[in-house]
């Protein structure tokens, strides 16, 4: 298996590093990326092919413009060229594409292997002029197969993607979050509101969280936590944020969702974001804006249901008013954190949707592409 990927960190590299550590290693993989060479690899079936340039995060915001897609090719293009040699060397039997355009890019390696392209897709195309929805659909012509973490993503692929099975497969939590005791919280004295904000520090991401943060550190005492790199660093520090950075390791995740009263959590119309699952996995409620955290969706035209999050494990807010979500915090903080009752549904909630046999369905749909290639191939 061959993984071509522009980003080794963040959410889309960590739906594929947990795939490939919950494979066999009857599995051998070959990661070719942008960026240094991840942690905790250190097996023998798993191989790094890293080129330590590129930056997709600060750059990945100005090639999501529509009238910008096209630069998304020229990014990816040396990443995929050095892929393509290597297919043409080694002779993978499938292909597992992040992201779009390093599909479109990936296809030559198809054509010299005879292999399998699978597209790994966690974004959103319908905002997109069917013009360039129709252009895509005809440069995916490749794909054998595609795996989104969302029904959105499903309907949004499927205007472009008609002639392979696009398989859903929701976000998961690995072992990590659901071992984390769930009364880790009461390390803190009573009468604090301690908030955890994890994802890209972007306006549609995070901004309402500053907001709202800013207004309860007004009125009593409050801590925000926030992990992740983004524009709005310098506003987040600026309030009095306790700033993490990129954090890898899943431990090290699931006890600041542990600690938390509540997690802020990304989401679209049909999903949470993977933070917002992991934190759920730890025990730890959420709350969610109902404007999308997704770039050309954030306009306010389109609202997240407020059936997304069932009340027992946290909330939909309205995103274009603040005073709901500071309502919400605000009696979170008087009572002192939410109750033992409501972290348990967290977790039973995750344990029943978002656990390890979602990672078994996308494996099994990767060990279907790789027996249509031969029955006896795992290379």
């Amino acid at each position: 298996m061959m993984v071509v990927t522009p980003a080794l960190q963040y959410g889309s590299w960590a739906w594929i590093s947990d795939i490939i550590g919950q494979s066999p290693e009857t599995i051998s993989w070959t990661v070719v990326g942008y960026g240094r060479r991840p942690a905790g690899f250190d097996r023998e079936h798993v191989r790094f092919l890293t080129v330590s340039v590129g930056d997709y995060v600060t750059v990945g915001r100005l090639m999501s413009r529509p009238a910008l897609l096209w630069l998304n090719l020229l990014y990816v293009a040396p990443l995929c060229i050095l892929s393509v040699l290597y297919s043409w060397i080694y002779r993978p039997d499938v292909v597992i594409a992040n992201g779009l355009a390093t599909s479109i890019m990936m296809a030559p390696a198809k054509w010299l292997t005879k292999g399998r392209l699978i597209v790994a897709f966690h974004g959103a195309t319908g905002h997109w002029a069917p013009f360039v929805r129709h252009v895509l659909g005809s440069a995916l012509k490749s794909v054998d197969r595609a795996i989104c973490n969302s029904e959105g993503s499903v309907e949004d692929l499927a205007l472009c993607i008609r002639n392979a099975p696009i398989t859903h497969v929701p976000h998961w939590a690995t072992p990590e979050f659901f071992g984390v005791p769930l009364a880790a919280h009461r390390s803190r004295p009573k009468g604090d509101l301690h908030i955890t904000f994890v994802g890209r520090l972007d306006e549609e991401k995070v901004g309402q969280c500053l907001r709202v943060a800013e207004a309860l550190m007004a009125t009593g005492p409050i801590s925000l936590v926030v992990v992740g790199t983004g524009p709005l660093a310098d506003q987040a520090r600026g309030i009095g944020a306790q700033l993490c950075g990129y954090v890898s390791s899943p431990a090290e995740m699931a006890q600041h969702y542990a600690e938390s009263d509540v997690t802020w959590s990304p989401a679209d119309t049909t999903y949470l974001a993977r933070p917002g699952i992991e934190a759920l996995a730890s025990g730890c409620p959420i709350i969610v804006s109902d404007i999308p955290a997704v770039g050309g969706r954030c306009d306010g035209s389109v609202r997240i249901p407020h059936n997304l999050v069932p009340r027992d494990i946290g909330w939909v807010v309205d995103g274009s008013r603040d005073d709901e979500a500071i309502q919400i915090l605000e009696g979170l903080r008087t009572v002192g954190g939410p109750p033992d009752h409501q972290r348990e549904a967290c977790r039973a909630y995750a344990q029943e949707h978002h656990g390890l046999d979602n990672i078994e369905d996308v494996i099994s749909a990767i060990r279907a592409t790789v027996t249509a290639v031969s029955p006896a191939a795992e290379r």
